[in-house]
């Protein structure tokens, strides 16, 4: 039967083994921290009729199951035999029964690379103060073989502190090189996530609004002409983007396209984007201010500080940004209507924090992203401020 090794130094705690919720790794910024997917793996494993041994050094543990009954209704109770003896651990093949094998190699082999190890196509030779994972089992090596769908091996053609942008059409979604979840169509990209973001204990992606808002910010604000061209003449998931501030490179970019493929080969929310800012690149012409504006200016950066939201890009101030417009986030850079600043106050406070949000959370506006990141900040700060002693019910 194909076998596979994982080896990574250092010795596994037995209770991340047998215990549900224990996640003790010491690698920095682990992908898996729930305590939940070794015990998933190695339930899968049997429940599949392959084999899993762990070895905590020299010292060996196998894995087994054995029928069982509870109220009449089986189970395949799962059996731990080591030094200590044979014992019977606190769950079933029955746990993560969605699983597939895949996920059980995206999940050890993640566990792997938390802890800076090394995986094996053989039976690798346990070592002390070492752990040692054998796995038998013809699906298992299937997948090791093809590691490089689930864990991302190329270099980016372009990134930011959001998204890598990879080559190569795919459906593949990344988190750190990880598989985390797929898009309705092919992308003209693979997109890889870096920022931030939160995954449940299957590791796949918890919040999927996350792809397109980060991915429309990344492209539209990239100053790589070959990747925007790549990614305004898709006709897969980038098709579907709404773009809304772009960058100097990609308006320009968007602009050239139409000219010589025509408007209809483009995306067509980035042909609406390119003639925005060709329209406000004219207006935009940045004014002196007086020592008034200036303060204004400071006072604000300051209160948003002190509530956790230091402003760090430069703030320019234009006489006009065209109708209706206070603010624009572009280039790195936080544009101001000469008009907000007559407005001060709380409104001059949230278009600086609005603008400072969409460069800093890749959030676009008028978009699900941003109006749940809004809500989510509202609550935060009810809750934060809400004093009052909790209301007791009746006796």
């Amino acid at each position: 039967m194909a076998f596979v090794s994982l080896t990574n130094p250092g010795l596994i705690p037995m209770e991340a083994v047998t215990t549900m919720g224990v996640s003790a790794k010491d690698g920095e910024a682990p992908i898996g921290m729930f305590g939940t997917g070794l015990k998933y793996a190695i339930a899968c494993l049997l429940r599949t009729g392959q084999r899993i041994t762990i070895w905590r050094g020299l010292d060996r543990y196998d894995f087994a199951k054995e029928a069982g009954e509870v109220r009449g209704k089986g189970f395949d109770f799962i059996y731990m035999t080591g030094p200590e003896g044979r014992e019977r651990l606190g769950f079933t093949t029955h746990l993560g029964a969605h699983w597939e094998t895949w996920q059980v190699f995206r999940e050890l082999y993640a566990n792997c690379l938390d802890e800076g190890g090394d995986i094996w196509m053989s039976e690798a030779e346990p070592a002390e103060d070492h752990t040692t994972i054998w796995i038998e089992g013809a699906a298992f090596a299937e997948a090791a073989q093809e590691r490089e769908r689930y864990f991302l091996q190329t270099q980016p053609l372009y990134k930011n502190s959001l998204v890598e942008v990879h080559p190569g059409e795919s459906s593949c979604v990344y988190y750190r090189g990880v598989l985390v979840a797929r898009l309705p169509h092919t992308a003209a990209f693979t997109y890889n996530l870096v920022g931030g973001v939160t995954l449940t204990e299957d590791r796949t992606l918890k919040d999927s609004y996350v792809v397109s808002s980060w991915v429309t910010y990344t492209l539209g604000h990239s100053t790589d002409r070959a990747v925007i061209a790549k990614a305004l003449l898709s006709q897969g998931y980038e098709k579907g983007l709404t773009f809304g501030e772009v960058s100097e490179e990609f308006a320009e970019t968007a602009l050239e396209l139409c000219e010589r493929k025509g408007a209809a080969a483009v995306v067509a929310s980035a042909v609406t984007a390119a003639e925005v800012w060709a329209q406000r690149e004219a207006r935009v012409k940045p004014v002196p201010l007086t020592k008034r504006e200036a303060d204004e200016i400071e006072a604000a950066k300051a209160f948003l500080a002190r509530i956790g939201f230091p402003v760090t890009h430069e703030i320019v101030v234009a006489e006009t940004l065209g109708p209706d417009v206070f603010g624009m986030a572009r280039n790195e850079k936080i544009y101001l209507s000469r008009l907000t600043l007559n407005r001060g106050g709380n409104f001059l406070i949230g278009t600086i924090l609005e603008e400072h949000l969409h460069l800093t959370q890749g959030l676009a506006d008028e978009s699900r992203g941003f109006q749940d990141f809004l809500i989510d900040l509202v609550v935060k700060f009810a809750r934060e401020a809400d004093t009052r002693p909790a209301v007791r019910e009746a006796a």
